[in-house]
């Protein structure tokens, strides 16, 4: 049941809206999927992850932190440990689809900030 603040505002019961809320599907459980799992989950927004990936397994691939990234490893309390286990790339390897190397960016001898 509802009631009145002071001032005579009806104040909803916060219980029956959140037994009514629709829980979020989240399509692919890649990185994008996953973040925004932490994030629902950090604020109790009921979801379901759904990945057609039978086993999830290792594609080769990075995740680099730069400046729209950290914020958001802030926020899901996560930046402190991912540069704790992070490695420095030595360069950066832009290849075709032939798999033949485009340009190379080698970052061995610049300053960390």
């Amino acid at each position: 049941m509802n009631s009145t603040d002071s001032l005579g505002y009806l104040v909803p019961d916060r219980r029956l809206m959140h037994n009514k809320r629709p829980r979020v599907i989240i399509v692919g459980a890649g990185l994008g999927g996953l973040t925004l799992a932490m994030l629902l989950e950090k604020t109790d927004i009921p979801y379901e992850v759904i990945e057609r990936a039978p086993v999830f397994k290792p594609l080769g691939a990075g995740i680099a932190l730069s400046p729209s990234t950290a914020p958001l490893f802030i926020q899901c309390q996560i930046y402190d440990e991912f540069v704790s286990l992070a490695k420095r790339a030595e360069s950066i390897r832009v290849v075709n689809e032939d798999r033949e190397t485009e340009y190379c960016i080698n970052m061995t001898n610049m300053e960390e900030l």
